[in-house]
């Protein structure tokens, strides 16, 4: 089975740097981009599924190599969802053709993995940006050789988007109505969040929505079926079942919303529910999610 994925490499080498002469990309600082792909990890027994998903932004740099910022994400691994540490960077080549990916994820269970890619730019065009990553992953001291298939995609918020003209209608109420029931859809909400985490460092949750007939299975990684404009509550709730933080925003056009905050110093340690809501014209959906909070240890 490696042969076969070392085969695979080279092609999408060869593939990606043979395209990369006529492709281009730029990515720009007033943005955030959004980053997701699926691939294959191979250690010298067994392939296995992967997949990743981050945000980062854009920071302009006078030098050739330009940094984006990682602002949060996931990747899974053997059936396993990582958390992305707070150490992730990307940095930009060559008029963004290639793209370096760095940094460590941790599971709920406090395993530890670590990541070494470097992309090379497959095509561009309004709807986004296609890369193949190549590299390794850390995993209990062994290096696990790994590609990756990923688009990125402009994250647009939802008050830069163009807003309709009013018009006077000239529809019977009726038919108006009518028109209104058809933009109601069930909802599927997807949820994940940084978890365990130590005092003093930085909580993010991260949602997507879903038209829920659209999206049967909750996919995080697909890119259809989006619910704009749906309200998105996340409340932070002790064992004592006392609220002690509640976060709230609106999904913009890919269905996102990811929000967060600094685990004060007198947080306290310890087990806390997590209770996340979409609502959109009367339809709900919600996820429940367990958040571990730890000590601050220095290492």
């Amino acid at each position: 089975m490696v042969p076969k994925l070392l085969l695979i490499l080279i092609l999408s080498g060869l593939f990606a740097i043979s395209y990369t002469q006529y492709a281009n990309s730029e990515f720009l600082s007033d943005f955030s981009y959004q980053l997701s792909g699926t691939g294959f990890a191979a250690t010298d027994k067994q392939i296995e599924d992967s997949k990743i998903d981050l945000e980062f932004s854009f920071v302009k740099d006078t030098s050739n190599k330009n940094t984006m910022i990682v602002k949060n994400g996931v990747t899974n691994l053997s059936g396993k969802d990582y958390t992305l540490s707070e150490n992730w960077k990307i940095s930009s080549l060559q008029q963004d053709r290639l793209l370096e990916l760095s940094g460590d994820a941790k599971n709920s269970d406090g395993d530890k993995i670590s990541f070494y890619l470097l992309g090379t730019l497959v095509g561009s065009n309004n709807d986004g940006s296609v890369y193949t990553f190549i590299g390794t992953i850390k995993k209990s001291n062994q290096f696990i050789k790994s590609i990756y298939t990923t688009k990125i995609s402009k994250i647009i918020p939802v008050e830069q988007l163009p807003s309709e003209e009013k018009t006077t209608p000239t529809i019977p109420p009726t038919t108006e109505t009518k028109e209104t029931n058809k933009e109601i859809v069930k909802l599927a909400l997807i949820a994940k969040q940084t978890s365990p985490i130590q005092v003093s460092y930085s909580y993010q949750i991260t949602t997507k929505v879903y038209d829920a007939n659209k999206n049967p299975t909750k996919d995080f990684n697909q890119d259809s079926g989006f619910v704009q404009g749906a309200k998105i509550t996340a409340k932070i709730i002790g064992s004592d079942g006392i609220v002690v933080k509640t976060l709230e925003g609106t999904t913009d056009s890919h269905g996102y919303y990811s929000d967060g905050f600094r685990i004060p110093d007198n947080f306290k340690p310890g087990t806390y529910k997590v209770v996340v809501t979409a609502e959109k014209n009367g339809m709900t959906d919600s996820n429940e999610l367990t958040l571990h909070v730890e000590q601050f240890y220095i290492q």
